[in-house]
C-alpha cells in the first residue's frame, strides 16, 4: 500500500465495514481497501472498529454492525454523512438498486456537484423495469456479464464489469477446519455443503429432492448452512427438516444457521452446491462459493443467470440445469465417489480464484475506473 498523502481520496459508502465478514456488501469494500494502493479510502464503520487491512480513514457513522437489510436508522446515518461538507472528489456506493436509497443519494448528491460518483450494484434487483430511474452515478459497476447485459438493456447506458474478490492469504489451516467440524459435530465423511438461501430461491428444496439419489451408495453427509434473514426463512427450514425426516435421512443431514467460522467450513467440505433459480438479495457470485474454490473445493452450480460464469468455462466444477434435481444428484454422486477428479477440479478452482477473483485484480480495475473519471473532469 502506498503512503503518499497526496493520493486522491474516495468515500466508500456501504454497510458498516466491520466483522463479521459474512456480507458481500461490506466484504467488497474490505477487499478494495486491502488490494488498492493509488487512492486513499474512507470507510464507514462503527466506533472503535474498522477494516483489518489497509490504511483507510475510518468514519464511525454507524452505531452497530446492523442487520442484513439496512433499516431506517442506518440509512439516515449515511444520509447525514453525505450532507456533511468535505473535499473528497470521489464517492463510491455499494448497494442493490432500490427507490428509497436512490432517492436519498440523489438528494444528497444534488448539494455536492463537484463529485464523481461510482455505484457498484452488489446484487441484481428483483426487476429491471424502471431501473433507469434508480441510476444516479457517473459510472455503474456490476459483478457479472449476465447482469451487465440486463442493466444495459434496461437503462441504455454503458456498464463496467468488475468481478468480486476474496482474500488470497495462506490456505485455511487443518486446525481451523478440524475445529469447525468438531464444533458442529459433523462426521468424518465426505461433506456436501449448501450455503444459500431458504427464502428467495428454491435451491434448498431442490437439494432435499435430490438427497435420496445423492446419498445412495456412498457415505456422504449433507450440510445446510443458511442464515435466517427473515422469519419466513424459519418456516421454510422447518418444512425442509420435516421432509428430510420423512425420507429417513435425518441422520445424514445437518441444519445450521449462523456458523462461527464459515470460511473454515467452506474449506473443510468435500463439495459445495448452489442449484439456485434466483439470486435475489445475493451477490452474482456468492462469496462462500469463491471461498470453497480458493481452498481447492470444487462446486456444482445451476445454469441460472451468472452462476456458470463463476467457472469461466473451466473444469473448476460442474454446471447442471436449473430445477433438475436428478442432474444435481448425479453431479454430486460423480464427484463424491471420485476423489481423483475432485482433486483435479479443485486445483483448477484454486487457480481460477487466484487469477480472476483476487483483491489486487479487483482493486486495480476499480482504480483504473477512478483514473478514467479523473481524466473526464468537470462537474457531475
Amino acid at each position: 500500500m502506498l503512503n503518499d498523502d497526496n493520493r486522491p481520496h474516495v468515500l466508500l459508502v456501504s454497510k458498516p465495514v466491520v466483522p463479521p465478514w459474512n456480507d458481500s456488501n461490506r466484504n467488497l469494500v474490505r477487499d478494495l481497501v486491502a488490494g488498492g494502493g493509488r487512492y486513499r479510502y474512507h470507510v464507514l464503520t462503527t466506533p472503535g472498529a474498522g477494516p483489518n487491512q489497509g490504511d483507510a480513514i475510518r468514519e464511525p457513522v454507524y452505531s452497530g454492525a446492523g442487520s442484513h437489510s439496512p433499516g431506517l436508522k442506518q440509512n439516515l446515518s449515511v444520509f447525514l454523512r453525505l450532507l456533511k461538507p468535505d473535499s473528497i472528489p470521489f464517492y463510491h456506493f455499494f448497494f442493490a438498486p432500490n427507490r428509497r436509497t436512490s432517492q436519498l443519494v440523489r438528494l444528497a448528491l444534488g448539494m455536492k456537484r463537484r463529485r464523481r460518483v461510482v455505484h457498484t450494484i452488489c446484487s441484481a434487483p428483483a426487476r429491471y423495469d424502471g431501473l433507469d430511474r434508480l441510476m444516479f452515478a457517473d459510472r455503474v459497476v456490476v459483478l457479472s456479464e449476465h447482469t451487465k447485459r440486463q442493466v444495459e438493456a434496461a437503462t441504455a447506458r454503458p456498464v463496467t464489469l468488475i468481478p468480486p474478490s476474496v482474500p488470497l492469504g495462506p490456505p485455511v489451516s487443518e486446525e481451523r477446519k478440524a475445529g469447525i467440524l468438531s464444533e458442529l459435530e459433523l462426521p468424518q465423511r465426505p461433506l456436501v455443503l449448501y450455503a444459500g438461501d431458504y427464502q428467495f430461491s428454491n435451491a434448498a428444496a431442490q437439494c432435499v429432492r435430490a438427497l435420496p439419489a445423492m446419498l445412495e451408495d456412498n457415505d456422504a453427509h449433507f450440510v445446510f448452512a443458511c442464515r435466517v434473514k427473515q422469519e419466513k426463512s424459519r418456516d421454510v427450514e422447518a418444512r425442509l427438516k420435516e421432509e428430510v425426516q420423512a425420507l429417513g435421512l435425518g441422520a445424514r443431514v445437518s441444519f445450521f444457521n449462523e456458523v462461527s467460522d464459515m470460511e473454515a467450513l467452506a474449506a473443510a467440505v468435500t463439495l459445495q452446491v448452489q442449484p439456485a433459480d434466483s439470486l435475489y438479495a445475493k451477490m452474482d457470485f456468492p462469496l462462500v462459493l469463491l471461498e470453497s474454490m480458493r481452498e481447492g473445493v470444487p462446486v456444482v452450480v445451476s445454469d441460472y443467470g451468472p452462476l456458470p460464469e463463476l467457472l469461466a468455462g473451466t473444469d473448476a466444477g460442474l454446471v447442471v440445469r436449473t430445477g433438475a434435481h436428478a442432474a444435481l444428484a448425479a453431479a454430486v454422486q460423480a464427484l463424491v465417489t471420485d476423489p481423483v477428479r475432485r482433486t483435479f477440479m479443485g486445483e483448477i478452482a484454486r487457480g481460477l480464484v487466484r487469477t480472476r477473483f483476487s483483491q489486487q485484480a479487483m482493486a486495480s480495475s476499480y482504480e483504473d475506473l477512478y483514473d478514467s473519471l479523473c481524466q473526464a473532469g468537470g462537474d457531475r
